[in-house]
């Protein structure tokens, strides 16, 4: 019986794990607001530190790297965007691999926009 109940654990843990859908590490961010904006080039202590991920479970979509923030998932010719529903910031992945970016995130604080570029590192 406690084998049986070990059994049933693992399975229901194995089906409830979050699936990475998307992994990107930045390399560049640029910060905005109305008066200026800032470019930098994110070493890899801070590319690792601003690594986005997109996670779904079931039929849903979370920013994993953002607070686990609902996700609306669309897909549109050569792109894929992920939105959140209450304006606060999207992802948008390219289909196809471009020579400098597969990816932007940008996201709102206040009336300042966070916007980051990179590559993908997994994807689905």
């Amino acid at each position: 019986m406690i084998r049986f109940a070990i059994l049933f654990l693992c399975a229901i843990l194995a089906f409830a794990a979050d699936e990475v859908i998307f992994g990107g590490t930045p390399s560049v961010r640029i910060d905005a607001d109305g008066g200026q904006s800032v470019r930098v080039e994110l070493s890899a202590l801070g590319a690792k530190k601003y690594e986005c991920r997109i996670v779904a479970k079931g039929k849903k979509f979370f920013w994993a790297s953002r607070g686990n923030r609902e996700l609306i998932r669309s897909d549109s010719g050569d792109y894929t965007y992920f939105i959140s529903p209450e304006g606060t910031g999207y992802i948008k992945v390219a289909l196809t691999k471009s020579a400098s970016f597969d990816y932007m995130e940008s996201f709102t604080t206040e009336l300042k926009t966070v916007t980051y570029w990179g590559k993908r590192t997994q994807s689905q």
